[in-house]
């Protein structure tokens, strides 16, 4: 491949190609590469790379030598009068030898650089805001998360976003937490695990408004048939997909929804329950620093 084909398809595949400015001092001497052409383009191609015919040239000795053909045709028709009528065999067809042809230096010019390779679409520039909206319309992956819920006692359940893939002793520490509140330590009643997707089904919704009105729908339900006093919201997905978007506001990710609402308490009137968020136990065992905003935030908690 030579190298004006080489151009030509780093261009057409949107590549930018570099040339150093300084030399550096292991690399290899630079050297010019002379492109490998077949005889018929070799003329075109000097004059293209020596500007010695450029495209205003060329158009003009066009536009002269159509001139010149306009100017050649009385004669030529006053010659085929003088001329014997057996002389024509085909009159209807017009004799194209006798039209003069226009230069073929102008024309390879011109054919050459009508040619040339246009840039294509994928070169210009991409504003931010272009960039920002295909982030925003570009569809999310569906959640997959798990909430483990405690009802501690009759004013008390203990929703923590599950991570049992680390294998962190978190029922200790919940247990250490309650007894630190003044429950009584006995040991936790048996956990219930809420999973999202609940199942498997490619066919139906479980984006992030499905598995919220979803789980918002079972706690509600739960509560009803035996309400409580306080939910104690541990962690990110307890805390996004439990609390209503009145709470939340923008909090259109998990991630940004802890982060505005940690250490808070919510009213949840359609529950008759207060909500407070606090990091889960995988959290706060991994980050023991986080222990002391924890206890501030259940503070309302102790008995």
């Amino acid at each position: 491949m030579n190298e004006i084909q080489r151009q030509q398809y780093l261009d057409a595949m949107g590549i930018d190609t570099y040339m150093p400015r300084w030399i550096l001092p292991a690399a290899a001497s630079p050297f010019s590469c002379q492109p490998v052409l077949p005889e018929s383009e070799s003329q075109a191609s000097s004059q293209l790379q020596s500007n010695s015919l450029p495209v205003a040239a060329a158009e003009s000795a066009l536009a002269e030598s159509q001139n010149t053909s306009a100017a050649a045709t009385p004669a030529a028709s006053a010659s085929m009068a003088s001329a014997p009528a057996t002389a024509v065999e085909n009159p209807s067809t017009p004799d194209r030898s006798s039209a003069p042809q226009p230069p073929s230096a102008a024309q390879d010019v011109l054919s050459s650089v009508a040619a040339e390779p246009k840039p294509s679409a994928s070169n210009k520039p991409v504003s931010a805001d272009s960039i920002l909206q295909s982030l925003s319309n570009e569809k999310r992956p569906d959640p997959r998360f798990a909430l483990s819920l405690w009802r501690v006692s009759d004013e008390l359940m203990v929703i923590d976003s599950r991570h049992s893939e680390l294998a962190l002793p978190t029922e200790p520490l919940l247990l250490n937490i309650l007894s630190a509140l003044g429950f009584p330590r006995q040991p936790l009643p048996k956990v219930e695990v809420l999973r999202w997707p609940m199942f498997e089904n490619s066919y139906e919704p479980q984006g992030q408004a499905v598995a919220r009105e979803t789980l918002q729908a079972i706690l509600e339900a739960m509560l009803e048939k035996q309400p409580c006093k306080y939910l104690l919201l541990m962690g990110a997905e307890a805390c996004h997909y439990l609390l209503g978007d009145d709470q939340l506001g923008e909090g259109f990710d998990a991630k940004v929804s802890i982060a505005s609402s940690l250490g808070r308490s919510f009213s949840l009137e359609a529950l008759s329950a207060a909500a407070i968020v606090v990091p889960s136990l995988s959290d706060i065992l991994q980050q023991p620093e986080l222990k002391r905003r924890t206890w501030q935030a259940i503070q309302p908690l102790r008995q």
